[in-house]
């Protein structure tokens, strides 16, 4: 009889790397400004399709009370079309989370408008869109106050990164 040839030797499992405390890369200042400009070009369109072409009154669900709410959703839409234009001439982390911080507060004051006031309405087809869209409202009144408070955080931490540095 013939002895069964040796089983194959298994690699021993590769060890995943240890965890890095160090921040993920930035993509590179050329991919940054590109982000940058494309982020300002489609809230300009945003405004255009808003205010001039088809305009909000084309759209059926919005009533004349969305008229209380355009000074927020503008003021929104110029705060990041502002702060991607500044990004596009410096981006250090801690001007970044400033923005950050400026335009989700604005968000923030936008959205409480928009829900306070609820430029809405909607057919009666058996979808209950009210309760779907203050839903909606809601959570992103929520996820944008967290995101203002993340932002904050974000912009002291690299504020003391940098003063750590050494000069």
């Amino acid at each position: 009889m013939t002895a069964a040839p040796p089983a194959p030797a298994t690699p021993p499992a590769a060890a995943s790397p240890a965890p890095s405390k160090r921040r993920s890369a930035r993509p590179s200042p050329a991919a940054r400004r590109f982000g940058y400009a494309l982020a300002a070009l489609v809230n300009v369109a945003f405004w255009v399709v808003l205010h001039v072409w088809p305009g909000w009154q084309e759209a059926s669900f919005l009533t004349a009370e969305t008229t209380d709410v355009l000074p927020w959703v503008d003021a929104q839409i110029a705060v990041t079309i502002a702060a991607n234009a500044v990004w596009l001439v410096a981006d250090p982390r801690w001007l970044r989370a400033l923005g950050e911080a400026v335009t989700a507060a604005v968000g923030l004051a936008a959205v409480a408008r928009i829900l306070s006031v609820f430029p809405f309405s909607f057919d009666d087809d058996g979808v209950p869109w009210d309760q779907l869209v203050r839903v909606a409202l809601v959570v992103a009144l929520v996820g944008t106050a967290i995101g203002v408070l993340a932002n904050v955080v974000t912009f002291v931490r690299a504020l003391r990164a940098d003063d750590a540095r050494p000069a």
